[in-house]
């Protein structure tokens, strides 16, 4: 993947998708699509890339560390411009949303939320 904006929405939305153990496909499915709608990769590029994601995130088993995903997290929204941040963020709750929010998305993205708040000022 060579576009790192895309590269960071992507890491996002993986990383949000893992916060509950594993990622479903759906949630796969809609990473790709809406990342592909709005930065114009195609699907298969950034669901080849995602699984990739997946499957080293699984291998560290990073779900097992809430503040290791926070900070993923937070690296991936660090360098994106404000515009880029809130497109991220939208697309990391379409995915949480996907399945039915579960308390440890909605509490991964609260802190990546308020980061984000801390950010911009």
């Amino acid at each position: 993947m060579k576009n790192p904006t895309v590269v960071r929405v992507t890491t996002l939305s993986v990383l949000t998708s893992l916060v509950d153990g594993q990622a479903t496909s759906d949630e796969l499915d809609i990473m790709s699509q809406e990342i592909s709608s709005v930065f114009g990769v195609a699907e298969d590029e950034v669901r080849g890339f995602a699984q990739k994601l997946i499957d080293v995130y699984q291998k560290k088993n990073i779900a097992a560390n809430p503040v290791a995903l926070v900070k993923q997290g937070q690296s991936a929204l660090g360098s994106l411009s404000g515009s880029n941040r809130t497109k991220t963020m939208e697309i990391a709750r379409k995915v949480a949303n996907s399945g039915g929010l579960e308390a440890s998305e909605a509490t991964f993205l609260d802190n990546l939320a308020q980061y984000v708040k801390r950010y911009r000022r």
